[in-house]
């Protein structure tokens, strides 16, 4: 039994909300993966230079990894990504070809907030620019050779309360 309406405008909200209700039980029923997969953008819409491709390889799980904002190529070409409220992941691409999964960790290193990285000479350098930690230009090393990285110094901090939310974005 649907609503009833009696003008044009009244007909486009109860049509958005029928829409928004089965687009819900539409993702209730998703797997995690699937509910992931279908917040990307569609491969589809993304238009590639003539001989390349478009392959979705991971979709960023917002409240558990929260909204990534930077990366970089790391050592043995893994991918460092930052999520700009909290923590940095490592993320290593699989193959092309391969079908593989995109496996991602969480890097145990006590720093977040990254709005800059660099990885060179066997440290990631990160501008960290938030309230919630001091700002400034970190190194983060792996000083016991395990391939995690474990040691977070303070380079050079920056004055966080002048710079803003739109302050040191890049390495």
């Amino acid at each position: 039994l649907l609503p009833t309406c009696s003008n044009q405008l009244g007909s486009v909200r109860v049509t958005r909300l029928l829409t928004a209700i089965v687009v819900v039980l539409v993702l209730a029923r998703l797997s995690p993966a699937q509910r992931i997969a279908a917040s990307a953008t569609p491969v589809s819409q993304i238009k590639a230079l003539k001989g390349f491709e478009v392959e979705l390889l991971y979709s960023v799980p917002k409240v558990e990894q929260g909204s990534w904002v930077n990366m970089c190529v790391g050592p043995k070409g893994t991918l460092i990504v930052s999520d700009q409220d909290d923590s940095l992941y490592r993320v290593k691409v699989p193959d092309v070809g391969t079908g593989a999964v995109t496996q991602v960790t969480k890097i145990p290193a006590d720093i977040g907030y990254a709005q800059g990285l660099l990885w060179a000479f066997d440290s990631l350098y990160v501008v960290v620019n938030s309230p919630k930690m001091k700002t400034g230009l970190y190194r983060v090393r792996d000083t016991d050779g395990d391939g995690e990285l474990d040691d977070v110094k303070l380079l050079r901090a920056f004055d966080g309360k002048r710079i803003g939310e739109h302050g040191p974005h890049a390495v």
